[in-house]
């Protein structure tokens, strides 16, 4: 499976009048699929609206979220990063906070991680080709198809072509394959060699 990460870049901008510490937006939010792409990366900054530099400690408790570095100064232009990482998740919704602490206290955002289930095809399709018949009166070709070995249902009658596609075929289930070849005359030959395949 592939590890999913993505990251929020939390920026300080400087502001002289005021004398807070805020998250903006006050929820991060990422979505991810399980097992596919890096989730998508919000726009999220962290405004310190005070003229001195503060000592300042960052923590998050989910194993599945880093937030990095642990400690440092927090100047007009620090940066914060959240990570999540999705790889050893089941599809679900996931909540976390975001803490950043310093002598003008203590602010919490909110993390909610989305992991959607992979969405499967309900149906899939199977293209069978085979060999023409080389007799020289041949009219067309039947298909036919069943899910067990040797059991077909009702032939699919088709003109000189060498290719079929079946479609709305279920995942998970087994189907066999036969051709046979009739001439103009209507006369049907022997089948084919049974083909079979198992849908994913």
């Amino acid at each position: 499976m592939k590890t999913l990460i993505s990251i929020f870049v939390i920026t300080l901008p400087f502001v002289s009048h005021a004398i807070a510490a805020e998250i903006s937006p006050s929820t991060l939010t990422f979505k991810a699929v399980q097992g596919g792409g890096n989730p998508a990366r919000p726009t999220t900054t962290l405004s310190k609206n005070i003229k001195r530099s503060l000592n300042r400690t960052t923590g998050d408790d989910a194993a599945w979220q880093t937030v990095s570095p642990a400690s440092g100064r927090l100047n007009s232009s620090s940066r914060v990063i959240v990570k999540v990482d999705a790889s050893s998740l089941a599809a679900g919704t996931y909540s976390d906070t975001v803490h950043i602490t310093s002598s003008e206290g203590r602010r919490v955002s909110p993390v909610i991680f989305a992991v959607d289930p992979v969405t499967r095809p309900t149906t899939k399709a199977v293209t069978l080709a085979w060999d023409p018949n080389p007799e020289t009166d041949i009219a067309g070709y039947k298909v036919y198809v069943g899910t067990k070995s040797g059991r077909y249902g009702p032939p699919i009658s088709l003109g000189n072509v060498t290719t079929y596609t079946f479609a709305n075929l279920e995942p998970g289930s087994t189907y066999y394959f036969v051709v046979t070849a009739y001439d103009k005359s209507g006369n049907e030959s022997s089948p084919s060699s049974e083909v079979s395949t198992t849908l994913e």
